[in-house]
């Protein structure tokens, strides 16, 4: 009976083995940004400081020179802040197409426990995914993009990282006109 029971929780685990973990490098790359963040808002308040102990005018060229230094420390700041927005999304789409593929893989019926067990987790990181794609809109991701496809209208990739984050968000509108514009850039430039 032991054997018996040993047996099925090896089988239930081969067909529902947890979604791949980051690896190093991802991990590696998080650790990279926080540590980058961190130095960033560093100098970001060494600067707030020392504008804070200028006496000179608004107009005067040292505490233009400052405020230069601090705006630009400020758009880095938002620069990795909107990476690491990006960076969600995609761990999270790639946490959703595993756990498909474990679904998809699973030979249980819909009632089984692990069956709905995964689903509920997919459910879960459809959600996450949702929750950050607004996240990214609103933090300067949908500006970012909208600004690229203006400036290159006839590259393709932020027309589709637009759908694709509007889909994601549930703004199903946006996103058919986003690929409907990446359709007519696919058309002009000979379907490169």
């Amino acid at each position: 009976m032991t054997a018996l029971v040993v047996i099925a929780f090896a089988f239930a685990g081969l067909t529902s083995a947890p979604p791949p973990q980051q690896s190093a490098e991802e991990l590696n790359a998080i650790v990279e940004r926080v540590v980058r963040v961190a130095e960033l808002h560093r100098q970001r308040l060494e600067l707030e400081r020392e504008l804070a102990g200028l006496t000179y005018g608004e107009s005067h060229p040292v505490v233009l020179d400052v405020r230069r230094k601090l705006n630009a420390v400020v758009s880095q700041i938002r620069r990795e802040n909107l990476e690491a927005t990006r960076a969600d999304v995609r761990i999270l789409a790639a946490r959703q197409h595993a756990l498909e593929g474990q679904l998809a893989g699973m030979h249980f019926g819909s009632d089984h426990p692990l069956r709905r067990s995964a689903e509920t987790e997919l459910n879960a990181v459809k959600e996450q995914q949702r929750v950050a794609a607004v996240a990214a809109l609103a933090s300067g991701v949908e500006a970012e993009l909208k600004a690229l496809v203006a400036a290159r209208p006839t590259t393709f990739a932020p027309y589709l990282e637009l759908a694709d984050l509007y889909a994601l968000a549930g703004r199903n509108e946006d996103a058919a006109a986003m690929l409907t514009q990446a359709l007519a850039v696919l058309k002009l430039s000979g379907g490169r």
